[in-house]
C-alpha cells in the first residue's frame, strides 16, 4: 500500500539558479523538503562544495537530484543560460518528467510550471540590460508567479503592468530547528570560541558580504560608539561568504578603524542555529531584501532585530519587535549606533523586543508556506492534467548555417568549455570544449561540417593545435600556423537517423591574454568559432 501511495504522487521539479548557498538556494532547499510528502520531488541545482551538505540532506529525504550547471565565478553567464539554453532545460525536464515544474522551457513540452521570484530589485532592467525582455518573455507562459513579499509584487506590477499571469505572495519561512529554545550549552561553547565573556554584547549579521547588505555601516556605527567611549563591550560577528574583494574591503575597513579586537568575520558556517544562541542582537542594514531568511531565523531565536525599513523587511518586523533604520547611509550609521547603545544599556528593552520577535516569528513557520504551495500546485494540476509530452530538441537541418553570435543557437549546441556569445561568435574556454549538433541527416549519409573559426595564436607562438574527437573517435588534428578567420572541414558518416553529432576539441595550448600580458582577460582561450555550415559533400 505504501509503495502504491508513493507512486501515485505527482512529480515536481524544483530548479534553483543560485549557484551556492545564498538565500534563493535556501528557499529552494526548504521548498523541496517541505513538499516531498505530497509530491515526488526532483531537485536541480549546481553541484559544488558549497551545496554538497544540503544536497546530501535532500537525498536523504528521498528527493531525486539533477545537476544544473551554473557559473558562480561568472554570474553574468547564468541569465544567458536560463534564457537561451532550452535543450539543457529539456534534458532536465525529460530526466524528471514532472507534473509541475519551475522551468519556463516546460512550455515546449506541455508541462505546467510556476516561477518563484524570491527578490526583485529596483534596478532589474539595468542589471539585465538588453536581455530583460528575453528573460521576462517566458514568464508569460507560467501558470502562476509567486513572490516572496508584497513589496516586490507591487514593484513587478509597476515595471510590467497588466502582466497576463496570476500572481500570489507566499512569504518566506524557516524550519522548526530555528524555533527551538535557546541552547545555553551552545551559547557558552560559541562565546568561548569567539573569545567573548558573558558581559559582551554580541551583534550578529548572517548575510552574504557585499556592499548592499550593509556590513560596512555596522562597523562604522561601532567606531562611533568607541569614539564616544560607549562601545568597549560590543562585539560584531559577521557570518557569510562573498567576493574576495568585498571581504577584503570589509577587513581593511575594520583594520583602518582599529576595531580588529571587536570584529570577527567568520565566513561560511553551518552552525547558524548555535551562533544565534550565542548572540544578543541581530543587525541587517541591507539596501534591498525580500522576506529575509536570516531575519526570520533571528526572530525565531528571540533576538531583537535592527534592520532597514525597506521592502520585505517591513513585512517581518515593526517597532514592537525591532528597531527600524533609514536607508540613507549616514543616517543609517547613526541609527545603528543609537540602537546598539540603547539595547546595550537597557536590558528590559532588549527582552521586550526579543519576546515580541519570537511571537511574531510563528507566522513564518515552514508548515504555513508549505500548505500554500501544496494548494497552489494542486490547483494548477487540476487545471492542467497530465497529457502526452514531447521533449524534442532543437534541430539544425542539412543546408543551414549555425551562427554562434546567436546565443539561442550557441547555448543549445556548445556544451562544455565555452565562454559567452560575443558579437561575432564565441571563444572556447579551457583545455577542452564540446559540441552537440543535431541534424536531420539519415543513416548511411555523409554530412559535411564547414567550421569557420580563428585560433588564439599570439605573435610569440608558431603553432596552435587541437585534437578533434567525433563520438569518442579521433578524426582530425588541426594545426594552425597563422592567425585570423579560416575554415576547417569535417566529413562525418551518419550511423543513425536524425543523429546527434558529438564533437570534443582538445586544445594543446589554451592560455589567457592576461597571462601573456595582452589584456585583463583571464579566460584560457584556444579557438574562436564563428559559424558552422551543414551540408552534404559534393
Amino acid at each position: 500500500m505504501a509503495s502504491a501511495i508513493l507512486k501515485s504522487r505527482p512529480r515536481l521539479l524544483v530548479v534553483t539558479d543560485d549557484a551556492s548557498r545564498g538565500g534563493t538556494a535556501h528557499v529552494a532547499y526548504q521548498l523541496a523538503t517541505s513538499l516531498c510528502t505530497t509530491f515526488e520531488v526532483h531537485f536541480a541545482c549546481q553541484h559544488n562544495k558549497a551545496t554538497a551538505g544540503a544536497l546530501i540532506e535532500l537525498e536523504s529525504e528521498g528527493i531525486y537530484l539533477h545537476s544544473y550547471e551554473l557559473t558562480e565565478a561568472a554570474p553574468w553567464r547564468n541569465p544567458l543560460q536560463s534564457t537561451f539554453s532550452s535543450d539543457q532545460a529539456l534534458d532536465l525536464l525529460e530526466a524528471s518528467d514532472p507534473d509541475a515544474a519551475l522551468k519556463s522551457a516546460a512550455k515546449r513540452c506541455g508541462i505546467p510550471f510556476i516561477s518563484v521570484i524570491n527578490i526583485l530589485l529596483e534596478d532589474c532592467r539595468v542589471r539585465f540590460g538588453d536581455l530583460f525582455d528575453a528573460v521576462v518573455a517566458p514568464l508569460a507562459y507560467a501558470d502562476a508567479l509567486i513572490f516572496a513579499c508584497h513589496a516586490h509584487l507591487r514593484r513587478f506590477e509597476t515595471i510590467l503592468p497588466g502582466f497576463p499571469v496570476p500572481t500570489s505572495v507566499i512569504l518566506n519561512s524557516r524550519p522548526d530547528m530555528f524555533f527551538e529554545p535557546r541552547n545555553i550549552v551552545a551559547r557558552k561553547r560559541l562565546r568561548t570560541e569567539l573569545a567573548v565573556d558573558d558581559s559582551a554584547l554580541v551583534c550578529l549579521t548572517t548575510a552574504r558580504i557585499e556592499p548592499h547588505k550593509g556590513q560596512s555601516r555596522i562597523v562604522k556605527a561601532l567606531a562611533l560608539l568607541v569614539d564616544q567611549k560607549r562601545g568597549a563591550n560590543i562585539r560584531l560577528v559577521f557570518v557569510g561568504t562573498g567576493r574576495a574583494d568585498h571581504v577584503d574591503e570589509l577587513q581593511n575597513e575594520v583594520l583602518a578603524l582599529g576595531l580588529e579586537s571587536q570584529v570577527t568575520i567568520l565566513g561560511s558556517r553551518t552552525d547558524i542555529v548555535d551562533l544565534l544562541d550565542a548572540s544578543d542582537i541581530f543587525i541587517l542594514p541591507s539596501k534591498s531584501e525580500a522576506t529575509s531568511l536570516s531575519i526570520i531565523e533571528a526572530m525565531a531565536k528571540a533576538l531583537p532585530i535592527v534592520a532597514t525599513a525597506i521592502d520585505g523587511i517591513l513585512e517581518l518586523i515593526d517597532e514592537d519587535c525591532g528597531i527600524l533604520l533609514p536607508l540613507e547611509e549616514d543616517a543609517s550609521i547613526r541609527f545603528i549606533a543609537q540602537a546598539v547603545d540603547s539595547l546595550n544599556c537597557d536590558k528590559s528593552l532588549r527582552a521586550r523586543l526579543a519576546h515580541a520577535a519570537r511571537e511574531k516569528a510563528n507566522l513564518f513557520r515552514v508548515r504555513r508556506a508549505a500548505e500554500r504551495y501544496v494548494d497552489l500546485l494542486s490547483e494548477v494540476l487540476s487545471r492542467r492534467p497530465r497529457s502526452n509530452r514531447s521533449f524534442s530538441r532543437s534541430i539544425s537541418p542539412i543546408g543551414t548555417i549555425v551562427d554562434f553570435a546567436n546565443p539561442a543557437q550557441a547555448w543549445n549546441i556548445l556544451k562544455n568549455g565555452w565562454s559567452i556569445s560575443e558579437s561575432e561568435g564565441v571563444w572556447s574556454e579551457g583545455a577542452f570544449s564540446t559540441l552537440e549538433l543535431r541534424t536531420d541527416g539519415q543513416k548511411g549519409q555523409r554530412v559535411r561540417l564547414a567550421i569557420e573559426l580563428a585560433p588564439h595564436l599570439p605573435p610569440s607562438w608558431s603553432t596552435q593545435e587541437t585534437a578533434v574527437m567525433v563520438d569518442g573517435r579521433l578524426v582530425e588534428r588541426w594545426k594552425f600556423t597563422s592567425p585570423g578567420r579560416q575554415t576547417r572541414t569535417l566529413d562525418i558518416d551518419v550511423t543513425e537517423d536524425s543523429p546527434t553529432i558529438r564533437i570534443r576539441l582538445e586544445h594543446s595550448r589554451a592560455v589567457s591574454p592576461l597571462a601573456l600580458g595582452f589584456s585583463q582577460d583571464p579566460r584560457d582561450l584556444a579557438l574562436f568559432f564563428y559559424r558552422i555550415k551543414i551540408s552534404l559533400p559534393d
